[in-house]
């Protein structure tokens, strides 16, 4: 018998949700740098031979039109189900939540001819539904067959645990440990740690409000360390995590990192859904944020070679073909040109300033930084200072060129809203704006050897460097 899937998916995110993402559905929260959509589509891609996603009707989503459909934003929990039987009548339907993820291996038990019910034992939270079945609480993966039964029980039924009650004499219950609920607030904080840390390959681990980083390149992550250590003294404002226990076992080195329940500016704009002045509004904030830090320590003026130096390190790495496709050697050369020996303000330095490494608390309004560079030269050492505006262009390339927007879809910025946010950006910057563009292209251009392992986001990156020597 075909097998179809269906993520209910139609309603839209809580109240507190929305603060932090804006009005989107449940599946387009943001999980791994992807849509939870995706790992969704992954898990009942592997035993239904189409999968299908609920959406409100009239609603905008980067889905695929022929993944959707589309369906009435009232219709209960129970509505929604008669109607996705309707449409799928004399086929096997794999129901799952929109707010939820499985991972429970289902080979054994797709064939069984058998309406089933999943469920888990909770311990870490409280919930309001369906917690009469033994401790267990109904996860929403279901597996239905018998849709004329279960019809029938939705019809007699006027809330969805006295459903689970009536099919409960004939349908089989079936226990999962392997299940993540990110429909509120607190449970998608905790699950989204819990799941990267099962996707981190041991690179990080979260204990008692920490999370550990673990990494082979030990300098790389001493820096981290030391800046996020020392600029706890640059004010009494807190502008970074905490950080402790800096360790390395000759192999690999680690450091504590506390956990702080916001989300980056990366989650909130590439996956969220909000419009460019509300983008504008905070990357306004944050520049105020950054010139606030600027002030903490004295700045002079140098002639830079930093820039420069990493630009043509990174461009002798590049591959031949790449560089003759996009220009990339005439748009080099003026770039290295344009910032060799150029006299810069050196100051406060972060060193890496794109969304996905700023927190933002939008209670408070506060800010805080991730992943500092912490040094300019590794032969020079461990450094808080470097060239000042270097953080306005990394802030830039993510505001202007879409950066984020690469590493979560290999998707260019077009020519017209690139022009757009870059007049914006000088404004709000202050920057000239020949410096603005020669600062994004060298990022751009020194992004597309760190990323070798993959071809399409490399093509981003060089064709994102030619379109801003082209337009900007």
């Amino acid at each position: 018998m075909k097998k179809i899937g269906v993520i209910l998916s139609s309603s839209f995110v809580t109240k507190e949700l929305e603060l932090d993402f804006g009005r989107i559905t449940p599946s387009e929260l943001p999980l791994g740098n992807k849509h939870l959509y995706n790992y969704q589509k992954d898990y009942l891609g592997k035993y239904c031979d189409e999968v299908y996603v609920t959406q409100p009707g009239g609603y905008k989503t980067n889905l695929k039109s022929n993944e959707i459909i589309y369906v009435n934003e009232d219709f209960s929990l129970l509505e929604l189900l008669n109607h996705v039987l309707d449409l799928f009548d004399g086929f096997t339907v794999i129901i799952l939540f929109g707010d939820t993820l499985v991972e429970h291996d289902l080979t054994a038990l797709i064939n069984q001819n058998k309406d089933i019910v999943f469920t888990h034992e909770n311990i870490e939270f409280s919930y309001d539904w369906t917690e009469n079945f033994e401790r267990q609480i109904i996860i929403g993966l279901f597996i239905l067959i018998d849709h004329i039964k279960i019809k029938e029980s939705i019809r007699l039924s006027s809330k969805f645990d006295e459903f689970i009650s009536r099919i409960s004499a004939t349908c089989r219950f079936e226990r999962s440990s392997n299940w993540m609920d990110f429909g509120q607030k607190r449970t998608y904080s905790y699950n989204k740690i819990k799941y990267l840390e099962t996707r981190g390959f041991n690179s990080i681990s979260y204990n008692k409000g920490y999370v550990t980083k673990r990494s082979s390149d030990w300098y790389k992550m001493y820096a981290e360390y030391k800046w996020m250590n020392e600029v706890q003294y640059l004010s009494s404002d807190v502008i970074a995590p905490v950080v402790r226990d800096f360790n390395s076992d000759g192999k690999n080195s680690s450091y504590k990192i506390e956990y702080k329940d916001f989300i980056s500016l990366s989650d909130k704009f590439i996956f969220g859904n909000f419009n460019i002045d509300d983008e504008i509004s905070l990357v306004s904030s944050l520049l105020k944020f950054l010139a606030g830090i600027k002030k903490q320590i004295p700045s002079i003026e140098i002639k830079d070679n930093f820039i420069s130096s990493k630009l043509k390190l990174r461009f002798d790495d590049l591959d031949a073909s790449l560089t003759k496709k996009y220009r990339l050697n005439e748009i080099y050369q003026q770039t290295f040109k344009y910032f060799d020996n150029k006299i810069l303000e050196y100051g406060f330095f972060h060193g890496d300033v794109c969304f996905s490494n700023v927190l933002y608390n939008n209670i408070d309004g506060v800010f805080y930084l991730l992943d500092p560079r912490g040094y300019l030269d590794r032969t020079d050492g461990f450094s808080m200072k470097g060239p000042v505006n270097y953080d306005l262009y990394k802030l830039a390339h993510s505001f202007v060129c879409g950066y984020d927007k690469i590493i979560a879809f290999n998707e260019v910025v077009p020519v017209d809203q690139m022009k757009l946010r870059f007049k914006r950006y000088l404004d709000l910057s202050g920057l000239d704006s020949e410096e603005l563009k020669f600062g994004l292209i060298q990022l751009f251009i020194s992004m597309i050897p760190l990323h070798s392992d993959n071809i399409v986001r490399q093509n981003c990156f060089a064709e994102t460097a030619q379109r801003i020597y082209d337009n900007l």
